[in-house]
């Protein structure tokens, strides 16, 4: 299917959405008013890169309510591993339509090693939407809904968004970046 046959489903209203999305919306203010106060470019737009302050930091432990699409990982299940996580939601045109790239990723690098896992904040009452969003991108990798904890420590002000954790546990890559997603993973497949 292609992105221009998807019509992603209206934003959901329930009380736990809104809430979801008003911690995004202070998540992401904070950042606004931390790059004016600092007087930092605002995203890969400006110009030049600002440099998330989650880089070379200890990545969030990745959990969730419950899996979509597979049985839970066991606890240590990421560590050692490159890890590529990419946050979601059934409703988002742009995170379908960022699939395409995921999917060639994931092509070329899960049988060196590369662990990609989806995560969503959405909860248990839309799985059937979330599934069939799946479906559609052709997504077949881990992914975990009701992740809220894990996207928060993610400081995921927006959606869809990304990040490579190298196999010590390490944020080397985001959106913030200036380097491609592809050379990221390369580098942190490269250490040792």
């Amino acid at each position: 299917m292609s992105t221009a046959d998807y019509e992603p489903d209206p934003q959901p209203t329930s009380p736990f959405f809104k809430v979801a999305t008003a911690v995004v919306v202070v998540v992401a203010l904070a950042a606004l008013v931390r790059s004016i106060l600092n007087e930092e470019p605002r995203g890969p737009m400006a110009g030049s890169y600002r440099t998330s302050d989650l880089l070379g930091q200890p990545a969030p432990a990745i959990k969730a309510a419950g899996w979509l699409n597979g049985e839970a990982p066991a606890d240590d299940y990421f560590q050692g591993k490159v890890v590529v996580v990419d946050a979601w939601a059934y409703w988002c045109r742009p995170c379908f339509e960022a699939a395409p790239e995921l999917i060639a990723l994931h092509q070329k690098y899960s049988d060196q090693g590369v662990v990609f896992v989806g995560l969503t904040t959405e909860q248990s009452d839309v799985l059937d939407r979330s599934k069939l969003f799946l479906e559609k991108a052709g997504i077949t990798w881990l992914n975990g809904y009701g992740a809220i904890e894990t996207l928060i420590g993610f400081r995921a002000d927006a959606i869809p968004q990304t990040w490579v954790i190298n196999r010590s546990g390490t944020i080397v890559w985001d959106y913030s970046s200036p380097d491609s997603i592809e050379s990221a993973v390369d580098r942190a497949l490269a250490e040792k």
